[in-house]
């Protein structure tokens, strides 16, 4: 499935699906069950609606994101610092900008906006996002380009832009990159008063870390080994996961170095089997979110791929297909959800798809 377009907003996307914001847990239980149920019976309405556009063929025409004013040199936060006193959550991305993976990151930045908006609906305002852009140390300053800790909100949206804005492309030297020192870096922040077990890092690459295996590999110029680097993100985060980008079973084999051999099954997203590279895409964008649902419990996790599910009716980029892709496209993540068993599949399926 095509994931977010390229023209979304964030304020946008955050008007469109509110309503997947999460209810006042204050709120009488009562009156609770009665707002579920409305937002339930709205829900199941908006697909049958959007059904019904796919059989006409008569879509709604995605909106198109203007950046005019955007962009302020004063918003620019390329330094990662530590989160804000506020923050109940965080994650840090990181997220290969090398030369082979360059579309990949690219759409990375182009969507960032989107991407933040669903965070803010889907996890809360209280959560923090932190960005690697890296490489390898051939690339000079453009090894390790930051993003630092960000909230999904307005502001959060501008510094993201802004930020993202002079992120430049990255060559990668060897076809080994730098995630030894990368891995390692982003074990070294700073998480002032956030816990280990609300730390989550992802990363995004299409190949490894030096002295993993690449055929062309001329070694970490600071001799760091990537089995420390490794053990060292276990130290420091609460989660960690891989997506790997990569289009070989190889490379895809050589990625699973990166995790603990008892977490690759849950913790190992690989891409390689979806050969349309704007349908990969789209799938890339929303495993990385996906995960982010994922890190805050299997609830939070159905929410985001009920809201997925209807944004990608609501954008019918298959046409009278996109129903059946997008079921299918669904299910893939099912097998990343611990404790999956076949009548709790047909529960979701229903739930989600508004059967």
């Amino acid at each position: 499935m095509g994931g977010f377009g390229s023209g979304g907003s964030y304020r946008g996307t955050e008007e469109k699906f509110s309503v997947y914001k999460s209810t006042d847990p204050s709120a009488d239980e009562t009156a609770a069950a009665a707002e579920r149920e409305r937002i339930a019976a709205d829900r199941v309405a908006r697909i049958m609606e959007s059904r019904a556009r796919i059989e006409a063929e008569n879509p709604v025409e995605s909106e198109v994101r203007s950046t005019v004013g955007l962009y302020d040199r004063r918003m620019v936060r390329n330094r990662i610092t530590r989160p804000d006193s506020s923050a109940r959550e965080i994650t840090v991305w990181i997220v290969d900008n090398s030369g082979s993976n360059r579309v990949v990151a690219d759409r990375i930045r182009l969507i960032s906006g989107q991407m933040l908006a669903t965070m803010g609906i889907i996890l809360g305002k209280d959560v923090q996002l932190a960005i690697i852009y890296g490489s390898d140390h051939s690339d000079g300053s453009g090894y390790r380009q930051d993003v630092d800790f960000l909230n999904p909100d307005a502001k959060g949206d501008r510094v993201l832009y802004s930020t993202t804005h002079d992120v430049f492309g990255a060559s990668g030297g060897d076809d080994a990159e730098a995630f030894e020192c990368l891995l390692r870096d982003a074990s070294a922040i700073d998480f002032g008063h956030v816990s280990k077990e609300k730390r989550h890092l992802i990363l995004v690459t299409d190949v490894v870390g030096h002295g993993m295996g690449m055929h062309d590999d001329h070694g970490c110029v600071h001799r760091v080994d990537y089995r420390r680097s490794i053990e060292d993100v276990y130290r420091t985060y609460g989660t960690f996961q891989v997506i790997g980008t990569g289009t070989t079973e190889r490379i895809g084999n050589l990625q699973r170095q990166f995790l603990h051999a008892d977490r690759v099954d849950m913790d190992f997203l690989n891409m390689r089997f979806i050969r349309d590279m704007e349908h990969r895409l789209g799938m890339i964008s929303n495993a990385m979110l996906f995960l982010m649902a994922r890190n805050q419990g299997t609830q939070v996790a159905k929410t985001f791929l009920s809201f997925l599910y209807e944004k990608w009716l609501s954008n019918p980029v298959f046409g009278q297909d996109t129903d059946l892709r997008a079921r299918d496209a669904i299910k893939q993540f099912f097998q990343f959800i611990e404790g999956m068993t076949p009548d709790l599949q047909q529960e979701w399926e229903e739930e989600i798809f508004g059967d």
